[in-house]
């Protein structure tokens, strides 16, 4: 494109200046606040470094605008992952029209077979470590409708773990495709905003820690006057504000532990080249078993907070479990909600919303209700003795262990893999609360 054409479409939609690819079909802007250089011009990419004030480091995008056949674009997926070879740890953000599907779901009215092209497009987006940043603010997830009809969505962003990290309120709004047939995307980004404190969860890494069934054993034959379920209640209450404690001053920091321990090694190495004795080859083994055990902490730790059960014991990949962290908490951010007939978007217009909604709800005056039919409860002639009887120890413990152990902490902050770790210490208590 000639300098003519830029500086004509600059003016028109007042930028300082932009670029198009060798193709003429990908066009990026930016005004007096961004500086950009090209990293890489192709048929169906631009891509380009962006350093700006208003970020706190330089982060690079890649502008996207895929071919229709198939083989042209394992020719752009094989740029993307030459491109990921390149990026190392800096943010990267990437958006367009990449004409492939991710789900089966994010098309309708066609019948054509699509599944060797969602694989190849997954397993680029996979091989280059990028999450779908999804959407919000329309109807349907489609972005661009064909002559004939056919809904897909061919337009998305995808984004690396540097740039959550970078910007981890990252909003994408499909507009109206009311001047063409695709979608336009508008992305929202925002660094991190303050969290109110976090409630009580019980950590699966807790039971990794020798003194943690000692702390459990001190507060559970602590004396109570109390019975049954009021029992059990009251112990775990006390076992939550002595595990708060043991938590911040005994178990301390993960990553700093981990810290700690990688220095230990290290130094246990040292002083082991240097004399090969078996005082030091101790040393060096009982510092291996410690950066051993704060790697699995650690692992314990992501894992649980991504949620994901579907991993397999001994697949470590802390950067993964992290990546899926990120992308949760940005996903179940509340970017805007509808309150009469407005759409509030502030945080603080969100919260008062809540607020304002929930005080009514509990505050009204309930309407009366209607009589009641009694006959609709009536229960067939049956022998429900068996219901009332006392449920033995054997069950209530299949019951248990029956349960994931990765599975999300009830309403109390108590997952099941703490009753099932301590059962020798508590089954009575939770026997007899059953």
């Amino acid at each position: 494109m000639t300098e003519f054409v830029h500086d004509y479409y600059c003016r028109r939609l007042g930028f300082v200046t932009g670029l198009s690819n060798c193709a003429g079909k990908i066009w990026i802007f930016w005004d007096h606040n961004f500086r950009v250089e090209l990293l890489r011009d192709e048929v169906q990419l631009l891509h380009v470094r962006c350093i700006s004030g208003l970020f706190g480091a330089p982060f690079v995008f890649t502008a996207v605008y895929a071919r229709c056949s198939r083989s042209e674009r394992r020719v752009l997926w094989n740029s993307f992952r030459d491109i990921f070879e390149t990026i190392g740890d800096t943010p990267w953000i990437s958006g367009g029209d990449f004409n492939s599907i991710l789900l089966e779901s994010e098309r309708n009215r066609s019948v054509s077979d699509r599944r060797l092209d969602m694989a190849e497009f997954g397993a680029m987006v996979s091989d280059c470590e990028l999450s779908d940043a999804g959407f919000s603010g329309a109807s349907s997830c489609y972005t661009w409708e064909s002559p004939s009809g056919l809904l897909e969505r061919l337009d998305r962003i995808l984004y690396n773990s540097a740039w959550l990290d970078l910007l981890p309120i990252t909003q994408v709004t499909h507009l109206s495709r009311t001047r063409s047939d695709h979608a336009p995307l508008l992305v929202s980004s925002a660094a991190s905003s303050s969290r109110p404190p976090a409630s009580f969860r019980f950590q699966h890494m807790w039971i990794r820690h020798a003194t943690f069934r000692q702390i459990v054993e001190q507060v559970w034959d602590f004396p109570c006057a109390q019975t049954g379920m009021h029992r059990l209640h009251t112990k775990l209450r006390r076992l939550k504000q002595k595990l708060q404690w043991w938590n911040l001053n005994v178990f301390g920091d993960v990553f700093k532990n981990k810290e700690r321990a990688e220095a230990a090694i290290l130094e246990a190495e040292h002083i082991y080249d240097l004399d090969r004795s078996p005082e030091n080859r101790a040393n060096l083994k009982k510092a291996t078993a410690e950066l051993t055990l704060m790697l699995n902490i650690e692992e314990d730790f992501w894992k649980q907070k991504a949620a994901c059960r579907w991993a397999t014991d001994g697949e470590r990949n802390n950067k993964f479990f992290h990546s899926l962290v990120k992308k949760k908490r940005c996903v179940n951010r509340i970017h805007s909600i509808s309150h009469g007939d407005l759409v509030l978007t502030s945080a603080q217009e969100i919260k008062d919303s809540g607020v304002d909604f929930f005080s009514k709800l509990l505050t009204d005056d309930m309407p009366s209700m209607l009589p009641v039919d009694e006959s609709l409860f009536s229960a067939p002639q049956r022998d429900f003795s068996s219901v009332s009887t006392r449920s033995s120890v054997e069950e209530i413990k299949d019951a248990v262990f029956g349960i994931c152990r990765d599975s999300a902490s009830g309403p109390d902050g108590y997952s099941s893999l703490f009753y099932q770790h301590c059962w020798d210490l508590i089954q009575c208590d939770v026997c007899e609360a059953v």
